[in-house]
């Protein structure tokens, strides 16, 4: 029996080093807008194109939006610092991303433009004209209404001008009608990360989203571990 629990431990150990270390894949940069899920629509891509190209007019930085469904047990920080860095944003640019299936999401600026703004001003954007919408599930809605916004903001750290208007109307207006109430940030947490920079020049702060759930290598590590589990007991009995 003993020699039974030595080998269901062992086999655990290999089946978690398994899940925990499969390869995570990044995707090519394809515009301001790469989603893997397709709930964003076109309008919307077409005017986070339109942001983006006013703002590297404004400020020398653009807007960029990584949309999919699982990250596969890969940390959202993580995964949004390395992708940052595959796609060679500049110092002044900005990735958002947004994972539906874990409702887990991140922020991060570039060096230049987290020294430029502060941080509580994102705080309080990402708090009053993204966290309602994307608690709702409303990832197209919540994308439209806080990248208008992060912009000006960050337009205004570089004390540039930046011309938001006609893009994400709609969205804009029931944003700002959203966005009342919202305002402590600190207190409540809205996604897993927000980080600033890159490399080893970043700081980070750690929010807890609503529901974590189980990652898709859990389920499967659970399921197989218990199906050993199972298969020792069966034959012991017999015996």
């Amino acid at each position: 029996m003993k020699k039974h629990i030595v080998c269901v431990i062992l086999l655990s150990l290999l089946l978690f080093r398994a899940v925990s270390c499969q390869a995570i894949t990044y995707p090519e940069k394809g515009g301001c807008l790469v989603d893997s899920t397709g709930l964003i629509t076109g309008e919307i891509r077409r005017d986070i194109d339109t942001l983006s190209e006013r703002t590297e007019a404004s400020y020398g930085g653009r807007a960029y939006v990584y949309v999919t469904h699982f990250l596969g047990g890969t940390p959202v920080h993580e995964f949004a610092r390395e992708l940052f860095d595959r796609w060679q944003l500049t110092d002044q640019d900005y990735l958002l991303v947004m994972v539906m299936g874990e409702e887990t999401s991140a922020l991060l600026l570039g060096k230049k433009l987290s020294s430029a703004l502060p941080g509580e001003t994102a705080d309080n954007v990402m708090s009053r004209y993204f966290r309602p919408d994307f608690q709702r599930r409303e990832y197209g809605q919540a994308v439209a209404s806080v990248l208008p916004e992060m912009s000006r903001q960050a337009a205004r750290a570089f004390r540039k001008e930046l011309d938001v208007s006609g893009l994400f109307s709609a969205q804009a207006v029931q944003a700002q009608d959203s966005a009342d109430g919202w305002s402590d940030f600190i207190t409540s947490g809205y996604v897993n990360w927000l980080d600033y920079g890159t490399g080893s020049q970043h700081t980070q702060h750690e929010y807890k989203p609503r529901n974590e759930g189980f990652h898709t290598g859990t389920i499967v590590f659970l399921a197989v571990l218990a199906w050993v589990l199972f298969r020792l007991v069966r034959n012991k009995r017999r015996r």
